[in-house]
């Protein structure tokens, strides 16, 4: 199996779980988010979670746009899969 279908896979696992561990960004500015996800991604890692979701809520989309950009650069981030105001993260593990 390619890498591609792989992250597909593990991103379709990761949505039928109930346990997935999730960072609920509302209330947070565009300058706390940065942090408060590299902290968020680490300490799931250390957990040995290969996957989590993020919430960023529908509004405007600051935070969401925000978010993926953080996502796109993160050394422990696989990929991720946007939904309407969440997205799912695989990480490396």
């Amino acid at each position: 199996m390619d890498s591609e279908n792989n992250l597909d896979v593990r991103i379709f696992a990761a949505e039928l779980r109930r346990d997935l561990p999730q960072l609920d960004l509302h209330g947070l500015t565009r300058g706390d988010i940065d942090t408060r996800i590299d902290q968020f991604l680490y300490e799931c890692h250390e957990r040995n979670q290969d996957s989590v979701r993020i919430i960023y809520g529908a509004g405007k989309g600051i935070l969401q746009a925000e978010t993926l950009k953080i996502l796109n650069k993160h050394p422990l981030v696989s990929g991720h899969k946007e939904g309407v105001g969440s997205c799912i993260v695989v990480l490396d593990i």
